[in-house]
């Protein structure tokens, strides 16, 4: 966790906390994607996802993500960005 902090790649929650215990989620696994590979994030104006609004702290790199390729939504067109990540999903 220290080498993610120190390169900006996980900078820990608004509180300044850091959870290590926690879980990650599709939405905070698209933001450390982008930060890692150092993508200049999208703000399309219109949303890829049902469930994910300009507003929603992390749509800037969800849609970055997802205009790469890196992650997808479902067949029903929603992204679920508070679910935890799998490890099928982080595989793939």
């Amino acid at each position: 966790m220290a080498m993610a902090k120190a390169l900006s790649i996980a900078t820990g929650y608004r509180d300044g906390s850091n959870r290590p215990e926690s879980t990650v989620t599709r939405a905070e696994l698209a933001a450390m994607l982008v930060s890692a590979l150092g993508l200049t994030r999208l703000n399309p104006s219109t949303p890829s996802f049902g469930d994910v609004s300009p507003t929603y702290w992390a749509y800037r790199s969800i849609e970055t993500a997802a205009a790469r390729g890196f992650i997808a939504g479902g067949a029903d067109g929603r992204f679920r960005p508070t679910d935890p990540v799998t490890r099928a999903e982080l595989a793939s």
